[in-house]
Order: C-alpha cells, then sequence, then structure tokens
C-alpha cells in the first residue's frame, strides 16, 4: 500500500508539470485498461479513505487497491499534428554541381536564406506556421541550419547531403519540424562533427510522407531531438552511428517504418516514453551495455510491428525504467550477448528489461536468448508480472555456470530463465510458453506471489507451456541420497520448470510444466514454490525427474486437475505442515512415492474429497492419511520388482497385481463403476493424452504392496471388486482416468475400504 501511494502521489506532480503538453494518463486495473483522462482536465490529486480522488473537468475516483497502475500517452491533438506541404508556394533550395539555387517568395517578409559553399543557414521570423520549405538535390559537402520562430515543414525530395565538419541538418530553436519525405533522400556527417547527430534539433521532429530517407552516422547520433520524435509515415534508415540511431525525449509512432543498425542505442527515448501504435521498427545494435528499443519513462506497444536484437554483452533489446505495456502489434526480440559477473551483481544480455511492472493485454511478444547467452533472461522485471491475454512466447538456449567455488564448495553462480520476476506474478488470461535449452535453465521465476487464473475462470485460459532440457549448472553425485548428494547448502544452479519463492495460486487455466533431464544429481522440478500453494481449478500436467510438484510450507487441492507424474522421485511432495486435498481431479505418479506428504516429519495429510489416482514405487503410494472423511482402497499385492527397461527410465514393475498399462475397473457391490482406469504410453513430450508408468514394467521403482490408492467420494465403507482383466466400451480419458466410460470385466478379487 505504502509503496503504491508514493507512486501516485510522484504521478500527481507529474501530471502537474506535464500537463501543458497535453498528456493522457491511462489507468490499469487487473491489466485492463479501465479509464483514461487528460493531464489537462485535471488539477488534483487527493486521498479519502480508501479512494484515490483524481478532480478538475474530467473528475475520477477509484479504490487504491484496484489500481495496477498509470501511464502516460499523448492526447488526439498531439497525435494529428501533422502538416500539410505547400509545393507550389514555399521556398525551394536546390543544391546543384554549380551551387546552391533558393526561390524565396518570402525574402524581405521574415525569411532569409544564406549559402556559404553549399552549406545553406534560414532564419525566419514570420508570422505563419508550416511554411513548406522544399528541399532537392546533392552535395557531398553541404547542410541545412535553420532557426526558426514558428513551426515549419521540411519537404525532402530526393534531397542528398553529406558534411563532413557537422549535422547535416540543424534546427536550433525548440520548434516543431515536420519532415515530409517524398522518394529517397540521403544526410550523413563525418568524423569531425561536433554536434549531437546527423540530424540535430532542438525541438520535435514529425516524420509523415511516403519517401524514405537515409542516414549515415560516422560521429555521434543517426538523428537527435531534445523533445518528441514522431512518426506518421515514411521510412528512416539509419545503415550506421557509434551512438544512438534515434536519440529523443519522447517517441511516439503511428505508422512509417524505422529501420536502425547502429552501434549505440537503437531507439533512445531518453527520460520520456516510447509509444507504438502502428507502423513498423527493426532496429539492431552492435555494441556493449546498450538497448535496443529503450526510455525512462513508460514503454508502451499497441500495434504495429517492432522488432529488436542486440548482440553486445550486458545490452537489453528493449529496456524501460519504468512500466512496460503490450496491449496489440507484435514485439520480437532477440538478446545475443552475454553476461558481465560485476562482483556479486551480474548484468544479463536480456530481451525485455523492466525496472516496473510488465502489463500484456494483448498482442505477440517473443524473446530469444541464443546459445551464446550466458545467464541470459528473455524477460525481466523488477516490478510485478501482470498478463491477462495476448501470447508470449519466449526461450533461453544459453546455460549458466558457477561463478564462485564449484562443486559442494560452491556458493554462487548464474542460471537463465525465460521470465524472471522479481515482484508477484498475475497471469489471468492469454498464452506464455516458456522454453529452455542450456544449463540450469529455468521457465519461470517469480521471487514472490503467483497466480494463475481466476475464480471459476476457463480451464482453457491462461495456457502456460513450460520445457526444460538443459541438466544442472553444478551438482555433486557424492554421498547421501536422492537428491543432492551428501550436501545440501552448495549452490546447484538446477532446471526448474516454474519456480516461486512465495505462494502459488491456480484458480483456472492450462499449466503444462515439463523438465525432460534424465540425469544429473540432483535435478529440478517442474513446478516448485517455497511457500504455499492452493489449487481452486484449472489443469495442471507436471513431469520432471525430481518432484514434478514441490510445495514448501502447505499445499490445499479444492478442485481443478492434476497429473504430477515423476521420473525419478515423487509425483507430489510437501515439505510443510500439511496436504489438504478436498475436491478436484488428481493423478500422481513417484519412482518413490506418489503423493508425500512428509507425515514422517510430522506433516498432517487429509483426505476429505477429489477423484485420486496415487501410484508409488519403492516407498509406496502416498503417506497413509492422518484424517480423512473419505475412504480409499489400497490396490495391488504381490512383491517388489526390478529395474525396468520403459521410457522413460525408472524401476520395474515387479509382482503388482494391477498393471495400468492394462487397465483397471473398480466396482461396487451394485456393479457400478467407482473407477476406470487405463494409461498410455508418456512419449518425449511429456504430455500425452494418458500415461505410462515411469519404468518397463507395470509400475514405477518396484510395484508392490499397496502400489497404487485410489480413492473417490463414491468409496464409502465396505468391499470393492477389483477387475485387472477388461475391455472398455467407451468413454473419455484424461491421463489413463475415464469419465462417462463403461468396460467389460472378468474376474476380479475383493478389495476392503480403508
Amino acid at each position: 500500500m505504502k509503496r503504491l501511494l508514493i507512486v501516485l502521489l510522484m504521478t500527481a506532480g507529474f501530471c502537474t508539470v506535464q500537463a501543458q503538453q497535453q498528456r493522457v494518463v491511462r489507468v490499469f486495473s487487473n491489466g485492463s485498461e479501465v479509464h483514461s483522462f487528460s493531464t489537462a482536465g485535471t488539477n488534483r490529486l487527493s486521498f479519502s479513505g480508501r479512494q484515490v480522488l483524481f478532480s478538475g473537468r474530467d473528475s475520477w475516483a477509484a479504490s487504491i487497491q484496484s489500481i495496477d497502475s498509470l501511464t502516460f500517452g499523448w492526447s488526439a491533438a498531439e497525435e494529428e499534428d501533422t502538416a500539410a506541404v505547400d509545393t507550389a508556394g514555399g521556398v525551394r533550395i536546390c543544391w546543384t554541381p554549380a551551387g546552391v539555387v533558393v526561390t524565396n517568395p518570402f525574402a524581405g517578409a521574415g525569411i532569409e536564406v544564406s549559402d556559404s559553399n553549399g552549406h545553406v543557414s534560414v532564419t525566419s521570423t514570420i508570422d505563419s506556421a508550416d511554411i513548406t520549405f522544399l528541399l532537392r538535390g546533392s552535395s557531398s559537402n553541404g547542410s541545412l541550419a535553420i532557426a526558426t520562430n514558428r513551426k515549419l515543414v521540411l519537404c525532402f525530395d530526393g534531397l542528398s547531403l553529406s558534411n563532413p565538419n557537422g549535422p547535416a541538418l540543424k534546427v536550433s530553436d525548440e520548434k516543431r519540424a515536420a519532415l515530409h519525405l517524398v522518394g529517397a533522400s540521403a544526410l550523413s556527417d563525418g568524423a569531425d562533427n561536433a554536434g549531437k547527430g546527423v540530424v540535430e534539433a532542438r525541438g520535435k521532429l514529425t516524420f509523415q510522407g511516403n519517401g524514405t530517407l537515409q542516414i549515415a552516422g560516422t560521429a555521434r547520433h543517426g538523428i537527435q531531438s531534445s523533445k518528441r520524435i514522431t512518426m506518421h509515415g515514411g521510412t528512416i534508415e539509419v545503415v550506421s552511428a557509434p551512438g544512438d540511431g534515434l536519440n529523443c525525449d519522447d517517441f511516439v509512432m503511428y505508422g512509417g517504418r524505422v529501420n536502425s543498425a547502429t552501434d549505440g542505442d537503437g531507439i533512445d527515448g531518453g527520460n520520456g516514453i516510447i509509444d507504438i501504435r502502428g507502423g513498423s521498427v527493426s532496429v539492431s545494435c552492435s555494441g556493449n551495455d546498450v538497448k535496443g528499443i529503450g526510455c525512462d519513462s513508460t514503454l508502451s506497444i499497441s500495434g504495429g510491428t517492432v522488432s529488436a536484437s542486440v548482440s553486445g554483452s550486458q545490452s537489453k533489446a528493449v529496456k524501460t525504467k519504468a512500466d512496460f505495456l503490450l496491449s496489440g502489434g507484435s514485439l520480437s526480440v532477440e538478446a545475443n550477448g552475454t553476461v558481465v559477473l560485476n562482483g556479486a551483481d551480474p548484468s544479463y544480455c536480456t530481451g525485455v528489461k523492466v525496472g516496473g511492472k510488465v502489463l500484456v493485454l494483448g498482442g505477440l511478444l517473443t524473446a530469444v536468448c541464443s546459445a551464446a547467452n550466458e545467464g541470459g533472461r528473455a524477460v525481466s522485471c523488477d516490478g510485478d508480472y501482470i498478463q491477462s491475454g495476448g501470447e508470449v512466447a519466449l526461450s533461453t538456449a544459453g546455460g549458466g555456470r558457477t561463478t564462485v567455488g564449484s562443486g559442494t564448495s560452491c556458493t554462487d553462480g548464474i542460471a537463465p530463465a525465460c521470465l524472471n520476476v522479481n515482484g508477484n506474478s498475475s497471469i489471468s488470461g492469454g498464452s506464455l510458453t516458456c522454453t529452455s535449452t542450456g544449463r540450469g535453465g529455468r521457465g519461470i521465476v517469480c521471487d514472490g506471489i503467483m497466480s494463475i487464473g481466476t475464480p471459476g475462470g476457463n480451464d482453457l485460459f491462461p495456457l502456460i507451456d513450460i520445457q526444460t532440457s538443459g541438466a544442472p549448472v553444478n551438482a555433486s553425485s557424492g554421498g547421501g541420497g536422492f537428491p543432492g548428494g551428501g550436501s545440501s547448502d552448495y549452490w546447484k544452479g538446477l532446471p526448474k520448470g516454474i519456480k516461486v519463492e512465495d505462494s502459488l495460486f491456480v484458480r483456472s487455466g492450462h499449466i503444462m510444466s515439463y523438465c525432460s533431464q534424465t540425469s544429473g544429481d540432483p535435478t529440478g522440478e517442474a513446478i516448485e514454490t517455497k511457500g504455499f500453494m492452493l489449487v481452486d481449478g484449472g489443469t495442471i500436467e507436471a513431469n520432471a525427474y525430481d518432484d514434478a510438484i514441490n510445495a514448501g510450507t502447505g499445499l490445499t487441492i479444492n478442485g481443478g486437475r492434476i497429473w504430477a507424474y515423476s521420473r525419478g522421485n515423487d509425483g507430489i511432495d510437501c515439505n510443510g505442515t500439511y496436504t489438504r486435498i478436498n475436491g478436484g481431479t488428481v493423478i500422481a505418479y513417484g519412482n518413490e512415492v506418489g503423493i508425500d506428504a512428509g507425515t514422517d516429519q510430522g506433516g498432517l495429510f487429509s483426505l476429505d474429497g477429489g477423484t485420486i489416482f496415487s501410484q508409488g514405487g519403492t516407498m509406496g503410494p502416498w503417506d497413509s492419511p492422518t484424517s480423512h472423511s473419505q475412504k480409499y482402497l489400497l490396490l495391488g499385492s504381490g512383491g517388489g520388482g526390478g529395474g525396468g527397461g520403459g521410457f522413460p527410465p525408472g524401476g520395474g514393475g515387479g509382482g503388482s497385481a494391477v498393471n495400468p498399462n492394462n487397465g483397471f475397473c473398480v466396482r461396487n457391490s451394485n456393479y457400478s463403476d467407482i473407477m476406470l482406469f487405463k494409461s498410455n504410453p508418456v512419449t518425449g513430450s511429456g504430455f500425452e493424452t494418458g500415461t505410462k508408468p515411469p519404468g518397463g514394467g507395470g509400475g514405477p521403482g518396484g510395484g508392490g504392496n499397496g502400489s497404487i490408492a485410489i480413492s473417490t467420494p463414491r468409496v464409502t465403507a465396505g468391499t470393492y471388486t477389483l477387475f485387472t482383466t477388461i475391455t472398455i466400451d467407451c468413454g473419455t480419458p484424461w491421463h489413463g482416468l475415464y469419465s462417462n466410460g463403461s468396460c467389460t470385466a472378468s474376474g476380479g478379487t475383493s478389495v476392503t475400504a480403508q
């Protein structure tokens, strides 16, 4: 709360300062824009109880708790700041081999034009806005310098100027210059340019038209403006610059194209905003510690096509010190540099680096960290990550490494992550795909609370798909058992699907997390939370060599569907004080335990609802419930088995009387099916419909007595019949569990409810 109040107070001050610039404030709640108003129409911000009040012509009030963030844009008046071109009555300047030819209908009336061997100076004191200057011709040693008291139009119609000693174009007053592009034009400078760029302006620059302007910078920036650069049309091609392609204070784009290849930043919005609503942007930056597209204030994309690539160490393809908002269009970034360690504070080469919040409301975001990018982050934010729509696809191919010590003596290291969030995460809609192939790679890392879905929401969206395949960065195989060897306090750099430092809440949506690692001691988990995990709804599919799902302080399942498949450890492992299953559907496989509730360490396991299938190996199907209002059945008898040879590798099935690969059916005394189950193979994707228990036989790690436990609300006191020779007639399976199914069964053995 305190942090939010500070943000709002800072915002209030900003509104007061910027009101004359026609800004608008956009208010976001739960990741969606709920209101917008002009700063010019708001003269006061105040607090009353739990409400924030915006007073003035555009008065508005809202609950403080309901506001995620405030972002800034431009009003319609600013958006429409384009200029009409007067090609017939304007000033004409043409550079020719014989000299500069000037046609000035305003000579003696407020506009003076002078020429010094191709270097043209214009002084305008005329009291008329948007006088057109028609610029043509070519010079290898020429320039245009303008001093003006009013806005003007510069029409580039096949102009080519190169100034070895300064800017090719300089506008020295704080007045907007509209650059209307016709045909192909080119500007360049030389190494002796002591100015700020090939184009230098103290005022705003607006680009319009259908032509192309090529910029070749040798000394510093390509295009520099001390105020805003706005793109309405035309194409800017920055082919070289040791500094930034475009350097300004605010960059706003509604159309046109910007292509920039530089050593420095591609587009630097300075202290201002970057607001892209249309058009096309493509930037490529080769320098170290630079940004493809960046600013210190809000960076928003609501339309158009944007791409950015960086190849230098600790560079960022997109960077803002404030909030990043994606509500439409597409953003594609590549981070091909690498990390700079800086002692204990590594600076990563990152796809999208955000100092505030990330808000994804719509659009498409693709971020790729190449194999050369050690420890890279596809998206990293210091604040919260909020997604209510859109499509986000993130990948890292580079690995991590130890930075202090090695083996069991290692105390620190780096590991890559597709999405790294220092604050909280809320994903209520859209899709998020994370793929990490390097050593120690993580899909999602969240240092705060992570919330997925909405109460009663759609079980298809949000869609979260995580796949990791890299081995641990640092692991010891010496001593002890699984996992981790004899020492547990060294830095390991384990691959993880989803890693949450605080609590994890799942209310709807579809989560798939698959860690394909098959070796390494220890290995990573598909879903891990150090705090409490609550599942009220949605679908979770988790597959890992270590625990498929691991909860730190407690686990409660009230609804939804969970498939937790461990190829080497526990399907579901809770290290906290309690595990409560009150509803939902749970299918858990473990090479050791299907559901490990930690009862041997004093944990409580309560079973009061839901449909459960749990199969374990060396340590049985689950920890026996310490309390249960819902009955359960233990299936299987016979001795344990040896190692198996199926996929994935694991223990053999042994002598269990129940082999889920062949299927089984449990019926009550009224001949009604209590559970119908038949698993199918799990392939390399990890998420086939149906499952095959780890190992070549019928169960993970030896299926002895009690290797399978089942429970449903239909299991009450008494005796049931287990059929292991069945033919399924109909029904719909989900990971082997059939709904609305029926089968033909023969034989049968009695099983007593516990």
